[in-house]
């Protein structure tokens, strides 16, 4: 691609080569406000919140994210993404020497500081490049009928799973870190309509009764077993006002359509799958079937004691096995203290830790110590 221009025809990330971190929308934030969602600086993921999308007619930079677009907000002194707005030339920009650059002001320039990027006057610094760049196997919003897919919320990077709860005579389904098993692969059949489930090949269905998603045997005359996808959203064909959530600790439910709760919005990636060998076929005692299955859906957890010694390591929690505590910055007060969050691993310092001989816990990234807050 030619430096001086943007792809207008399909998904890109946006690298600033001086810090080596991604233009990325924020998704620790849950719901879409007056002042908008914040945009920051993250390493590499190839999640949707670091897909971009150039619009030459408008001027604006769109995320894939939320399809709202880039913009500075003076008020609270940030990079955020909002609703498009024609009038608003606070969210036009122009590509120019690998500088992203205002059209309302334009001499300032898209800049990257520490995990954060801001507006800033344009000094021809290595942390105000932007370079355009390609990325394979990323998340879509566009649905393939009758492939196998994995399911995965726009928030915590978790999908849909089946899970073997004993005590009913049913799996449930609920969301859980993506480990591409068996119990993570779907399909959405067009035609029937229905979202069918690779390890057992029943299919969903929400139980107004227990008020749950479960997997059962096909019924072609139950409506509660039929599903849309539109905009984003996996919408019930007998409640065509509610679709599915993803809610707090991983819980799955049927909500009412809101258009600014992101947590409703889901993507799919597509699933490889490989024929087993013939030489590695294995004979399994029917009467051990249900405990194999059972041990197989409970989720993976690693050991993060860390070893003696070992100076720095990272810290993550048995529910979200995939994400350890984050130091992030805290705005007013960061001179004082940092806020803590639960991130995916990405293994940067500000993920390290590390004891002293007092036997507190001490941030590897700015020596601070680690202490709960009660609301925590």
């Amino acid at each position: 691609m030619q430096a001086s221009q943007l792809p207008t025809d399909h998904p890109f990330l946006l690298k600033n080569p001086d810090k080596g971190l991604y233009l990325s929308v924020d998704v620790t934030c849950n719901r879409y406000n007056h002042v908008g969602i914040e945009v920051n600086c993250l390493d590499i993921t190839g999640q949707i919140n670091q897909l971009w999308v150039f619009d030459a007619d408008s001027s604006a930079l769109r995320s894939k994210y939320n399809n709202f677009v880039l913009q500075y907000d003076a008020e609270v002194r940030m990079m955020i993404v909002s609703p498009f707005d024609a009038r608003s030339y606070k969210q036009k920009w122009r590509y120019e020497c690998n500088n992203i650059v205002s059209v309302s002001n334009p001499a300032f320039v898209l800049t990257a500081g520490e995990f954060s990027v801001t507006l800033t006057e344009n000094m021809c610094r290595r942390n105000q490049i932007w370079i355009a760049e390609d990325s394979n196997d990323l998340l879509v919003r566009s649905l393939s009928y009758d492939r196998f897919v994995y399911i995965i919320s726009s928030q915590l990077d978790s999908c849909l799973e089946v899970y073997n709860n004993v005590l009913l005579p049913f799996p449930v389904v609920r969301c859980w870190n993506l480990s591409k098993s068996q119990n993570q692969i779907w399909c959405f059949e067009s035609s029937t309509g229905t979202i069918r489930t690779k390890l057992n090949n029943f299919v969903l269905e929400y139980c107004p009764d227990e008020k749950g998603l479960f997997v059962r045997p096909f019924n072609v005359k139950n409506k509660n077993q039929q599903w849309n996808y539109e905009e984003g959203r996996i919408i019930s064909l007998s409640h065509p006002h509610m679709c599915l959530a993803n809610l707090v600790l991983f819980e799955l439910a049927l909500v009412e359509i809101d258009v600014n709760e992101l947590h409703q919005i889901w993507f799919f990636k597509g699933v490889e799958i490989l024929p087993a060998p013939e030489e590695e076929e294995v004979d399994v005692d029917d009467s051990d079937e249900r405990e194999e299955m059972e041990r197989k859906m409970l989720p993976k957890v690693r050991n993060i004691c860390p070893k003696p010694q070992c100076k720095d390591f990272m810290i993550q929690t048995a529910v979200l096995a995939e994400r350890v505590l984050s130091v992030y910055n805290s705005g007013k007060n960061a001179r004082l203290e940092f806020k803590v969050y639960l991130l995916k691993a990405h293994k940067t310092k500000r993920q390290l830790w590390h004891f002293n001989g007092d036997g507190f816990i001490v941030s590897s990234f700015n020596g601070f110590v680690f202490s709960a807050t009660g609301d925590l």
